[in-house]
């Protein structure tokens, strides 16, 4: 088949390209022997600031993929001028491809995604998946409201994101959401044709994360907590995170029970033992900045996975990428009410506890009891099949590529 296949990416932290971008198309090259160039556009500040770091994370995609990487910056902002300079050097980058049956641009991000429909204009072998990770007018709104921006201006924003929206979801020819509530979201917002969207959510690589009793065993030796109930989070600290919500929760459950045990592994060490040292006893939590690898060793020595968040209609569309990560490695879930798919996924298949954020400390305390109790939970081994049935990303990779074909 004469095609060639690009994923378009705005600038986003290296973490997440690695998991959601990268990881994907390692999949699909080996899956289905789909090969996905990348190209990246980035703010001019950005780009100049982080040049050396893109040139390392290159070399290290280039280690992990066989595909070409071009970074390329743009202006100042995501405005009128980015999308010219973004859409002038993609139009030569492509003329290659013109006598091609298809070019398959896969768009993360709104910014490249408009770019990516300017195109359209002057190739008529372009198609374009537009992979919608959120709800990019509540995360806008959690931002003002955070700065206190006027009521006046966030309606004003609202209305902006309407019509760019609206454009987009008329004019790309498919529609990647990571859950269903996001998938009903866009239908009814932006009035998206149902029939060319799909739900692929966060993944995870089952090569990666997956249970192994052994790893558990060692892990929880060295840690010196096998008498221990091991609670664990990875990830960022800070008000994105409900960070206080957490540690106050583990507060709680910690005046009830001496034998819990908390692992955070992060990056932001200096916050999370600020929190640490406000809330929990010495002894009782370790604080690690754990590489990328050493994560699912830590997730299988763990008993029960923090997914804690705000109830806010961001989250309420959310399919976040660590929700995989546990359950693949056989993790229960403390998990927030009213998240994305997952919180009633892990209510009907007994897969933890769903909290209500402004449960107090008795209800907590009550929940967890009852968990304890329980004679229906499930073992590792059932919750990490559930897990590589429904999260794994080699179980996609036939669904994508059958998309893409058929573009």
């Amino acid at each position: 088949m004469d095609r060639v296949y690009y994923s378009l990416v705005q600038e986003y932290p290296k973490a997440v390209v690695s998991s959601q971008v990268i990881e994907y198309l390692q999949m699909l090259k080996e899956e289905n022997n789909l090969t996905f160039n990348i190209i990246f556009l980035i703010r001019l500040g950005a780009y100049i600031k982080g040049f050396r770091e893109l040139k390392r994370h290159k070399k290290e995609i280039l280690e992990t993929i066989n595909a070409k990487v071009s970074f390329f910056p743009t202006a100042r902002s995501y405005g009128k001028l980015s999308q010219f300079i973004g859409a002038s050097i993609l139009y030569f980058k492509f003329l290659k491809h013109r006598k091609r049956e298809k070019i398959i641009l896969h768009s993360r991000g709104v910014f490249v995604t408009r770019v990516a429909i300017k195109l359209k204009k002057y190739f008529n072998n372009i198609r374009i998946v537009y992979d919608i990770r959120g709800d990019y007018a509540a995360e806008s709104n959690y931002h003002a409201e955070i700065q206190n921006i006027p009521a006046e201006k966030m309606e004003e924003t609202a209305l902006i994101d309407l019509k760019i929206q609206s454009e987009i979801v008329k004019n790309v020819n498919h529609i990647f959401c990571v859950s269903n509530v996001l998938k009903e979201r866009v239908i009814e917002k932006y009035k998206a044709n149902s029939e060319r969207m799909d739900v692929i959510p966060c993944l995870a690589d089952h090569h990666n994360f997956f249970f192994n009793s052994e790893i558990r065993e060692r892990i929880r030796t060295e840690l010196g907590v096998n008498e221990k109930f091991v609670f664990v989070y990875p990830g960022g600290i800070g008000y994105w995170h409900y960070t206080d919500k957490v540690f106050q929760i583990l507060k709680n459950l910690m005046s009830k029970w001496n034998n819990l045990y908390f692992i955070i592994l992060t990056s932001q060490t200096d916050e999370a033992k600020k929190y640490a040292s406000e809330n929990l006893q010495d002894g009782t939590y370790l604080i690690k900045q754990a590489g990328r690898e050493e994560v699912p060793h830590y997730l299988m020595a763990s008993d029960m996975g923090i997914l804690l968040r705000e109830n806010h209609p961001l989250n309420e569309v959310a399919a976040p990428t660590k929700f995989a990560e546990y359950i693949m490695t056989g993790l229960s879930v403390l998990i927030s009410d009213g998240i994305g798919d997952y919180s009633n996924f892990v209510d009907d298949n007994n897969l933890g506890i769903v909290l209500r954020n402004e449960s107090p400390a008795e209800e907590q305390i009550k929940k967890f009891s009852d968990y304890f109790s329980s004679s229906s939970k499930l073992s590792r081994d059932e919750i990490s099949k559930i897990g590589f049935q429904n999260f794994a990303k080699i179980n996609y990779a036939e669904k994508m590529s059958e998309i893409y074909s058929n573009l």
